[in-house]
């Protein structure tokens, strides 16, 4: 395939794929570079060459998913597309053609040459390839139907030229499908970090609140000791008596009770708004873990299992994201946890009252 037929089709991909992106690289290496850096010595349209397209869609991926759309990335997938293309289009004459002329290449690349720029890509959709298995084997079943259908492609080669253009729009929508983890994968570690934040929360409120309500308490304490001590303020006879008469006395021993009253009644609060914070937390971790049993479903299994299998494709992180089973034993701690946490509650709830 001439350069220029290799940067036609890949300049209508590079418009489908991210019009708003500069992919001028792309369209360049895909044209030129290939053929300025000949890499090894299979011909460019031997099926023996699938090896190096598969190679560069590995690159191009790992390259997309580090930094996308990076001039490495566009000069990696430039290249598949180079490849891909030439596999495509037959241009080194077949068993079944020859005989036909003596200039068999130059008159098929002639035939390619003549459509390349009228490629219909209005209402073309690529096709869903999800995995590094899926791509590699359409790359391959489309090389295979056009190195199997020489005389179709010969007498008709728009034919050849659309599968092309698919075949590079599909291979280039799957690389840039930012797929490093997965959707349900992405919840539940999402949640399971936020409930993680809800049990530190409340273990945090228990130790604060009984801290809290042991200063009040101590606080009343102090009041009510001084209320009991305050006939023996060693103040003298005659201070005392003035003080009985004059009513000083009883207004002190107001002011001592209605201190020691005050720090109960904080003690009530405090306890008060633990329980209210304490419910507001469990139901959040309770809908938490609904949350996550429902997503812990058939498709959840299939997409980890994909993952997993294909770890550099998406980069898959086993820190991250886990099996069923294990998340369903994570939950099952996270409900024995927050029972903990709430009788821990109670018996705190317990030696605050008694100590009151």
């Amino acid at each position: 395939m001439r350069q220029n037929d290799h940067r036609n089709i890949t300049k209508k991909v590079a418009t489908m794929l991210a019009p708003q992106v500069d992919l001028a690289l792309l369209i360049t290496s895909s044209g030129e570079h290939p053929d300025l850096i000949r890499e090894d010595e299979i011909s460019h349209h031997s099926c023996g060459n699938l090896h190096n397209v598969f190679n560069r869609i590995r690159d191009a991926r790992r390259e997309f998913l580090n930094n996308s759309f990076s001039d490495s990335f566009q000069y990696s997938l430039g290249y598949a597309f180079h490849y891909i293309q030439d596999l495509m289009s037959i241009s080194t004459p077949d068993k079944a053609l020859r005989g036909r002329s003596k200039n068999l290449h130059d008159e098929i690349e002639a035939k390619f040459s003549r459509y390349s720029n009228y490629i219909a890509s209005e209402g073309i959709k690529p096709e869903s390839l999800n995995g590094e298995k899926e791509v590699t084997s359409f790359i391959k079943s489309q090389v295979e139907w056009v190195m199997g259908h020489p005389e179709e492609v010969f007498s008709n080669p728009e034919v050849s030229l659309e599968r092309c253009f698919i075949t590079c729009l599909s291979i280039a929508f799957a690389i840039c499908r930012n797929e490093s983890g997965f959707l349900k994968g992405d919840f539940i570690y999402k949640i399971f970090g936020e409930t993680e934040q809800l049990l530190e929360q409340f273990n945090n409120l228990n130790a604060k609140m009984l801290k809290t309500c042991e200063q009040h308490v101590n606080y009343a304490n102090y009041f009510l000791d001084k209320e009991k001590n305050l006939h023996r303020e060693k103040r003298g006879f005659l201070f005392y008596f003035f003080d009985f008469i004059s009513g000083e006395h009883s207004r002190r021993k107001g002011r001592i009770q209605s201190q020691a009253k005050s720090a109960i009644e904080k003690v009530y609060r405090e306890i008060k708004g633990s329980e209210k914070e304490t419910r507001g937390i469990s139901a959040e971790t309770i809908n938490n873990i609904i949350r996550i049993e429902t997503l812990l479903d058939n498709d959840y299994e299939i997409e980890y299992q994909k993952r997993q299998s294909e770890v550099s494709w998406y980069l898959f992180d086993s820190s991250k994201y886990k099996h069923a089973g294990e998340i369903r034993g994570r939950i099952k701690d996270i409900k024995t946890e927050l029972e903990r946490l709430q009788e821990d509650f109670i018996e705190k709830r317990k030696m605050i009252v008694g100590k009151e």
